[in-house]
């Protein structure tokens, strides 16, 4: 996936799930609101609470809502989300929270989607119990590093990997003009470094 396709997809994403939300969503809720005033049959009703909920999962995974609220939030509910089983333990630090910074909405998402995919990596794969998100400035460039406690991996097996994956984790750190730096030892865990300049 290269830089071109990725940005329109990311631009598409965007649209498509403002109109999922303001356009059908709203129709729909407009729709529940009829039917409660009437005397038509709850089977209905039901219907149409199900395909708004359907719609909103759409939404969200296009375009996770609480990217509306900033980075920090949205990273916050995917970790809460990753702890609910009590496996793993992944906690964040958001250094850049005191500056005020708020990065542009595709920077934020592909970093959202970076971060995600990163952490389901690690999940399926490395074993780890605990897994630690650090955001920071330093100067003008965004830092994030990603410490994880599991059974570590061969770096050379990324660039044998035939998922998509790592693939377009790459494509997204392109797209933002993001830098990653990994070092994995057996049995000791990972770090993965991502800088992201002129923030």
């Amino acid at each position: 996936m290269n830089k071109a396709v990725l940005e329109s997809e990311s631009k598409e994403r965007f649209r498509i799930a403002r109109d999922l939300h303001d356009s059908v969503g709203q129709m729909l809720s407009v729709i529940k609101m009829h039917l409660s005033n009437s005397s038509e049959n709850n089977a209905l009703g039901e219907i149409v609470d199900k395909t708004i909920s359907e719609v909103r999962s759409i939404s969200h995974n296009l375009i996770p809502e609480a990217l509306n609220f900033g980075l920090k939030r949205a990273l916050e509910e995917l970790i809460d989300k990753t702890n609910l089983d009590g496996k793993v333990e992944v906690s964040l630090i958001f250094e850049i929270e005191k500056s005020n910074l708020r990065l542009s909405q595709e920077k934020e998402l592909m970093l959202f989607r970076i971060i995600q995919e990163l952490i389901g990596n690690t999940l399926k794969h490395a074993n780890a119990t605990v897994i630690q998100l650090n955001f920071q400035l330093n100067h003008d460039q965004l830092e994030v590093l990603i410490v994880e406690n599991g059974i570590g991996f061969d770096l050379n097996k990324i660039d044998e990997s035939k998922g998509l994956g790592w693939k377009n984790t790459y494509a997204r750190l392109a797209l933002i003009s993001g830098v990653i730096t990994i070092s994995s030892e057996k049995n000791k865990g990972s770090k993965i470094k991502i800088i992201i300049p002129n923030v």
